[in-house]
């Protein structure tokens, strides 16, 4: 059997251990409970188990070497056993030996399996969940009551001098985070809430100091603690924290937990049944609860890379507790707010600082005195929203209120527009009649060969006509909106009677076809063989086709780029270049298209000289502008 060398190492050092603590040398049987082995750190744990039915805990660390660690731990685990009441229901295990040469340590064995573990069994179970935590306030508060300091004046100060700390480190760039506007904006929301809690009294005591649910040891007549991590006092708060945030981020979907909150109240409820030392009212346990996020949050590299797999579930977890937790204190308080309710890919992108239009439009908003909020889309933050005035903004949908507006790329490059209409045919550019300007030939030809390049590189420029009529296809293909002159499969028939070339359809990656428009382009493929459904890059067929045929896909934008003409069944922004069946009918729009092509590089630039080009050095003031032409006070 093949070994590591942390596992031939804790070999070796067992036979020595049992040598120092005149243990018997033979009839053990070792069963690794935990690894960790890794360049900076190696260390494992196994349970020792021996044919007299004698039971040991067996810790052995490899790396580092001479850190002290493994003495610290075990003295700290032996001033709790020599202080601790234990009974047969509640335990902490007994130091048994130390052999600080090989860091190596023996503690006795608490019969039982992690906490974790029945919680998740419990995962649907609400009720053993509660009385499970219940158990664990239990022992909490026996463990801080064994190891009483003083009553004492919570002081937010210092957790706020080591976040500010933090944040510093964070702007200068010397540290590196996830979610960094997430981790910027939960130290803003300790600041404003601080005062709430400063000056009232909390209660001292000895921490453990890694309190979570792996290291709470339950059966069914007992409940111990293990891997006590401290051996100074502080506000109780700090376990209270760590163990409440740990069960939340595994057994608790955010939409559990109230606005403004970290844990749901029937589980705060619940451990306070077990915890009596002080109330969920104690100052250290509601500010410590904001602070623990930020703590967890910290440990996690910045880049996806970087992370191991519990690293990244921490970020998963964290993540919806986090933006629940970090809202305004004051919800009316909305007139110096600009929030963004984005899905959750592009929260995530905002909330590491990735989101460009997010970026740009925030710096505005700050520097006009606003504070900028990123949170999830969702049906109930729609609801909320549309009955308040607050300033939001969504992405490629309707505005959410009467100061809501809406922002969406226009079809590529760093070009975008905002808007009061979430429907881009209602939009400013669409209403306006194009104009060729008095650009310079050479300077408009070499805006558009540069975007051609940068957009499509070498696909745009070795075009052909293959004898086919490119179809991307997007939603609800049964449905005739109000924006359509007809639905998605009326308008495959009616290509399919104006041209005798084939039809090569594809479905929208991002899009969910029922059955019955599955059936209904099945049926379509075996009536008209001219008509088939492929599976094509948009820029292959770009190249390739002769003519393109949708309802308001971007591709017939970007059809432009490749010599192509498009006929569309649908209004859009960018109607001016193209050949639309609801301005010309059906038999007029296909007309139109074989005839000559439109000067697409002269309208690409008309276009996105209408639009906020957020590379551009004045891209602030575009923004600025285009918000305060919405009322808002930038």
């Amino acid at each position: 059997m093949f070994l590591t060398e942390l596992e031939r190492s804790a070999e070796t050092a067992w036979v020595s251990l049992l040598d120092q603590a005149d243990l018997p040398a033979d009839g053990w049987t070792l069963k690794q409970l935990s690894k960790r082995d890794d360049t900076h750190s190696a260390r494992i744990v196994y349970r020792a188990m021996h044919v007299d039915g004698g039971a040991y805990i067996y810790k052995h660390q490899l790396r580092p070497t001479n850190s002290g660690s493994v003495k610290q731990q075990f003295e700290a685990n032996k001033h709790v056993f020599d202080t601790f009441p234990n009974t047969p229901e509640f335990k902490v295990p007994e130091p048994i030996y130390l052999d600080e040469n090989t860091q190596s340590c023996l503690l006795s064995h608490i019969n039982g399996e992690p906490l974790s573990d029945p919680m998740l069994r419990a995962m649907n179970d609400s009720a053993a969940q509660m009385d499970l935590l219940k158990r664990a306030g239990a022992w909490l508060d026996r463990f801080h009551r064994s190891h009483l300091d003083e009553r004492r004046t919570f002081q937010p100060k210092f957790t706020l001098r080591h976040l500010r700390e933090f944040r510093a480190s964070i702007e200068s760039g010397q540290r590196e985070v996830p979610a960094k506007p997430l981790i910027l904006r939960g130290i803003a929301h300790m600041e404003a809430i601080a005062p709430q809690f400063k000056g009232q009294q909390t209660v001292s005591c000895l921490q453990h100091g890694d309190l979570h649910m792996r290291n709470l040891i339950v059966s069914d007549q007992s409940i111990g603690g293990i891997d006590f991590a401290k051996s100074g006092a502080a506000p109780v708060g700090h376990d209270i924290a760590k163990l409440l945030l740990d069960y939340t981020r595994f057994m608790r979907p955010s939409s559990d937990i109230p606005a403004g909150q970290v844990v749901p109240q029937d589980a705060v409820e619940a451990f306070f049944d077990g915890y009596q030392l002080t109330g969920p009212d104690d100052p250290s346990v509601g500010f410590l609860l904001f602070s623990s996020v930020i703590s967890v949050l910290k440990l996690v590299p910045k880049h996806r890379r970087d992370r191991s797999h519990g690293k990244q579930r921490f970020l998963e977890q964290l993540r919806p507790i986090a933006r629940n937790a970090y809202v305004s204190p004051n919800a009316e308080d909305t007139a110096d707010v600009l929030r963004f309710y984005l899905t959750k890919r592009s929260l995530n992108r905002a909330e590491n600082g990735e989101h460009e239009i997010v970026n740009v439009v925030s710096s505005v908003a700050k520097k006009a005195g606003m504070r900028v909020e990123v949170l999830l889309n969702t049906k109930q933050a729609k609801e909320r929203v549309a009955r308040g005035q607050e300033y939001s903004m969504v992405h490629m949908e309707p505005p959410l209120n009467n100061r809501g507006l809406t922002f969406r790329n226009c079809y590529g490059g760093p070009f975008w527009q905002i808007d009061q209409s979430g429907a881009r045919w209602n939009w400013q550019v669409a209403r306006q009649a194009f104009t060729a300007s008095d650009t310079p030939r050479a300077e408009i030809d070499a805006f558009f060969n540069h975007w051609r390049t940068r957009l499509h590189g070498e696909s745009a420029a070795a075009v052909s006509k293959q004898g086919f009529i490119y179809m991307p296809l997007q939603g609800k293909l049964l449905t005739c909106r109000s924006f359509q002159c007809c639905s998605p499969v009326e308008m495959i028939e009616a290509t399919l009677q104006q041209s005798e070339l084939p039809i090569l359809a594809t479905l929208h990656p991002n899009e969910t076809y029922s059955q019955a428009e599955r059936d209904a382009l099945d049926a379509l493929q075996q009536h008209h063989s001219r008509f088939q459904l492929v599976e094509m890059p948009m820029a292959q067929a770009l190249s390739g086709c002769d003519l393109v045929v949708t309802q308001n896909s971007s591709a017939a934008f970007h059809a432009g780029f490749f010599g192509k003409a498009s006929v569309l069944f649908a209004q859009v922004d960018f109607h001016h270049i193209v050949a639309n069946v609801a301005d010309l009918g059906v038999a007029a729009a296909f007309d139109a298209a074989r005839g000559d092509l439109p000067d697409f590089a002269c309208y690409l630039h008309w276009y996105w000289q209408q639009a906020i080009n957020i590379e551009a050095s004045d891209s602030q003031t575009q923004i600025c502008h285009r918000l305060r032409h919405f009322g808002w006070p930038v």
